[in-house]
């Protein structure tokens, strides 16, 4: 039997398949899988419903008259997804760019018609509503309202957390406290640091690509490239910058700069990032708490710093 557990999933089997190298695609009824591994009497499959094919309930019933076969080739089409696309060539051989007209599924098994052509019937996705419903359950459902059950697939959520806009600061008093660190003051604003700067997150890849909530920070109308690594807000907030980290200006090149300029004006460019959260994960969620669940279970309610981000907004 093969049911909707999470995989990888190992099965029995009746015959040796050692011989054969894997990965590989295997097939049972209409639905494809990639196998990982072959012993005597077992295979493991670590991916299913590869190439679009559908989920399915691979099971011995019938007293053991309808048997599930594992195959390497496609032996069951009907059913099957497919896409059929079409394309021009002119006289010299050009090939126009491939237009898919009929997305649907296979509705039968394709059939030889002499040497080189087979016949294969597809029907629209469309199809599916051409016919009258029957309700041979006397109006009894196997769907739950306001449930929904997540597979590893179609489980995840992504949204977006951004800064729309440059984020200015007014900085000055530059002060060496190290051979590679240098505190400068900050006149104003002065109570937003600690939203700006989260201190436990990477630093980034030089000044090409700092993470959104470690922010880069630009000094000057040259905007010389620093990464702050502590800031103070007790009495005159100050940032420290370390000029050791890859992409960093220098620390001479800092304190010449205040010295001919009494102050400067600092910029963090405008960033964002993506966010993932797995809604479930092979199990049934009520639908649509799920998704409140999800976010609240990440995004902590009493801080906003952290790996949980800070100021999302869903887009």
């Amino acid at each position: 039997m093969l049911n909707f557990d999470a995989l990888p999933q190992t099965i029995d089997i009746d015959k040796d398949l050692t011989s054969l190298s894997t990965p590989r695609l295997v097939h049972i009824g209409s639905e494809t899988f990639r196998a990982s591994a072959f012993t005597s009497s077992t295979v493991t499959l670590n991916e299913r419903a590869v190439g679009g094919s559908e989920y399915q309930y691979h099971a011995i019933s019938l007293q053991g008259s309808s048997v599930p076969i594992l195959s390497t080739e496609i032996t069951i089409f009907r059913g099957r997804r497919c896409k059929l696309f079409i394309a021009y060539q002119d006289s010299a051989g050009n090939v126009s760019d491939y237009e898919c007209i009929i997305n649907g599924f296979i509705e039968s098994s394709p059939s030889v018609e002499d040497g080189d052509a087979v016949a294969l019937s597809i029907l629209p996705l469309v199809s599916l509503i051409d016919g009258e419903l029957a309700d041979n359950k006397k109006g009894i459902s196997y769907l739950l309202q306001n449930f929904h059950y997540f597979h590893t697939k179609s489980n995840i959520m992504e949204y977006g957390s951004a800064w729309g806009n440059d984020y200015f600061l007014e900085l000055s008093n530059p002060t060496a406290i190290s051979g590679t660190e240098t505190t400068i003051e900050v006149d104003a604003p002065q109570f937003y640091l600690d939203d700006i700067f989260d201190l436990n997150r990477p630093k980034g890849q030089g000044f090409i690509s700092p993470h959104p909530r470690y922010p880069l920070l630009l000094i000057g109308a040259i905007e010389f490239a620093t990464f702050p690594t502590a800031f103070s807000t007790v009495g005159t907030p100050t940032i420290t910058i370390d000029h050791s980290i890859t992409g960093s200006v220098s620390q001479a090149t800092i304190l010449t700069y205040f010295t001919g300029n009494t102050r400067a004006y600092g910029k963090i460019p405008k960033r964002g990032e993506i966010k993932r959260v797995t809604i479930a994960s092979n199990e049934l969620k009520a639908w649509p708490e799920c998704l409140n669940d999800a976010l609240s279970n990440q995004v902590s309610t009493t801080s906003h710093k952290g790996i949980d981000g800070k100021s999302c907004a869903i887009f």
